[in-house]
């Protein structure tokens, strides 16, 4: 994804901090109502802030989120992989997204949107 001006592209550089995205991504819309604000995050960091989906419902703040359902802490699972020879341990989530039930987001009056097969 190409970012043409200077100041477009908030990240928490190589910090690996799960959870970051989307309340960031609030923060940005809500001090640039006026530009397109996509977080793109892993299912496991987004529910580091999901509790933050109120808050964006009940001020309306209209963000974009990718979510990655990949059923892990992936950071903390790719570090516990490199450094403990493959062993890793608490990093695996189970059915956070699911296409076959409501998902959180649906009933906080959101809108989900999947790409059609």
């Amino acid at each position: 994804m190409p970012f043409y001006r200077p100041r477009t592209y908030v990240t928490h550089g190589y910090q690996g901090t799960l959870g970051y995205g989307f309340p960031t991504a609030l923060g940005v819309k809500v001090a640039h109502p006026d530009k397109q604000v996509i977080s793109i995050t892993g299912d496991g960091g987004f529910l580091f802030g999901a509790s933050e989906l109120a808050i964006a419902v009940q001020h309306r703040i209209a963000t974009v989120t990718l979510i990655f359902n990949n059923n892990a802490y992936g950071n903390v699972k790719r570090s516990q992989i490199q450094k403990y020879g493959g062993r890793v341990i608490a990093t695996d989530l189970h059915n956070l997204i699911s296409s076959n039930s409501p998902s959180a987001t649906e009933r906080l009056a959101c809108v989900r949107k999947r790409p059609k097969p």
